[in-house]
């Protein structure tokens, strides 16, 4: 590819020129300082298996022992859960204790912290300023469900990082050309690879870096003229092929070496060889089918596991949970998800850890969306709204290939799916937002345009806070009294009862 010696214009927006490198932001600092304190307050609190805790716990104990285990989700969240816990010296015997391994929460929780530095980036490539960037971060920074999902032993906050960090990366490429771009493009095929070996949802990353490489192509189809007014660098069609390439090849290697990694770690027979073949079995030392003749390539174990991921997926068609939730119900979260429940330091008060949104957040991205279609037809709006068309654009793809698939699947599903939806909701909302309120000019240091659009930026800003406050014990499984528990869920759809 031709070289560059610096980033080309950005391509999703017209509204700000490429800048040279700058040094740290003080703004994301502060964001990123807050980010750790939330996630990592209290973090040994409470001192109870949450949800799902105990599963994982015993998904990388089959790792330390060997045991083959089998999991509906990929491996690469459960292997970096497992590395975290020999990289912290936690020892075996403590991931099969009845308490949790309350240390092994960190990664999760630091995967949550990073989440808000990598989304202020995001905005900034897709056109916002540093204000702009700054409240969106911020209003990620309170949204409580991804707070709880960041203080436990899952592994949400890590698909949503890698997700983040497959856009970002990929819109960096797009900015430039030669070793860099490769190099971008690369970067985000492996993020990709990443996000879809931690969840099958994970995939909607790949899916709108797909489409809009599809774009490109389209655009240069036209020629340089048209590839220019689509706002493209200027880089060879072959690139183009090239990348193609790289998004198809490097995710699945990724993939593909994470069951890889999976395999070589579980050589003995364990609880999970039921679901598989007697093909496979006979290769588990230790089975009563084990042959130590017998050879099984990896593919055909990789399409063996996958067999299993997708009956047992369909087996949860009939299962039933109370904490299950239809997928329209999401955005206007109108179902938290429950979690844990415990005593207090007297029995007035009883502790609750809800998966559960900060409405200003969750019911504010949705409004901001319908305000941005509304917008569509008025023609002043338009124009406020035409130098992040193409940045728009990009987000609506994002929301819907990370949201409407759901309308397709028919086993049960929980609030947490909506997660990655909800970050680009956010970043829609922020964006189209903070250009019809005029937060969107210049460099974002300068005085407000107006006085109603400074006291909307700093409303937005001070709910978010208030709310955040207000829900952040469902997140922390603070002690409450049984009227406190329900006033937190005077809107919503109480499925729970009396705690």
């Amino acid at each position: 590819m031709p070289r560059l010696e610096k980033p080309v214009p950005g391509c999703y927006t017209s509204a700000m020129p490429a800048r040279p490198a700058q040094r740290l932001r003080p703004e994301l600092l502060v964001l990123f300082v807050l980010a750790v304190v939330t996630r990592f307050w209290s973090l040994t609190s409470p001192h109870d298996v949450v949800f799902d805790e105990a599963l994982y716990e015993e998904y990388i104990g089959h790792y330390f022992n060997g045991t083959y285990y089998f999991n509906l989700h990929p491996p690469v969240g459960k292997l970096i859960l497992a590395l975290g816990a020999h990289l912290l010296g936690i020892a075996p015997h403590t991931l099969q204790a009845i308490e949790p391994a309350v240390t092994l929460r960190a990664i999760p929780a630091a995967a949550g912290a990073l989440i808000i530095p990598v989304f202020y980036q995001l905005l900034t490539q897709l056109g916002a300023n540093r204000r702009t960037a700054t409240l969106g971060a911020f209003l990620l920074l309170c949204d409580t469900a991804v707070l709880a999902v960041s203080r436990f032993i899952l592994i949400d906050s890590i698909l949503i990082l890698f997700m983040l960090c497959a856009l970002s990366a990929w819109l960096a490429s797009r900015t430039r050309t030669g070793g860099a771009r490769s190099a971008f493009v690369i970067a985000s095929a492996v993020f990709s690879g990443l996000a879809a070996g931690t969840k099958w949802t994970g995939l909607g990353a790949l899916g709108v870096i797909g489409i809009d490489w599809l774009r490109s192509v389209i655009m240069w189809r036209g020629g340089p003229a048209a590839a220019r007014d689509g706002g493209l660098a200027p880089v060879p069609v072959r690139a183009l092929a090239v990348e193609g390439g790289i998004l198809a090849v490097v995710p699945a290697l990724v993939y593909a070496g994470a069951f890889a990694v999976h395999f070589a770690l579980l050589p003995n027979s364990g609880n999970g060889d039921r679901v598989m073949s007697a093909a496979f079995t006979e290769t588990l030392v230790g089975s009563p089918t084990y042959r130590p003749d017998a050879h099984l390539s990896f593919a055909a174990k990789l399409l063996d596991l996958h067999r299993a991921m997708i009956h047992e997926n369909v087996a949860f068609e009939t299962a039933m949970h109370e904490g299950a939730s239809p997928w329209w119900s999401w955005p206007i979260l109108k179902h938290p998800l429950y979690v844990w429940a415990g005593g207090g330091p007297d029995a007035s008060t009883v502790g609750h850890v809800l998966i559960e949104g900060n409405l200003v957040v969750w019911w504010g991205a949705l409004v901001g969306m319908l305000v941005l279609a509304a917008a569509a037809a008025s023609g002043r709006a338009r124009e406020r709204l035409a130098p992040y068309r193409r940045a728009l654009a990009f987000l609506a793809v994002a929301y819907v290939v990370n949201f409407l698939p759901f309308a397709f699947i028919t086993r049960i599903l929980f609030l947490y799916s909506y997660l990655p939806a909800l970050v680009v909701s956010v970043a829609i909302a922020t964006i189209g937002i903070g250009a019809l309120a005029d937060w969107t000019g210049g460099d974002g240091r300068s005085r407000f345009a107006s006085r109603r659009s400074a006291a909307l930026y700093w409303g937005v800003a001070a709910l978010a806070c208030v709310t955040f406050l207000y829900f952040a014990p469902f997140a922390y499984g603070s002690p409450m009294t049984n009227a406190a528990y329900h006033r937190r869920l005077w809107v919503l759809e109480r499925h729970f009862g009396q705690p």
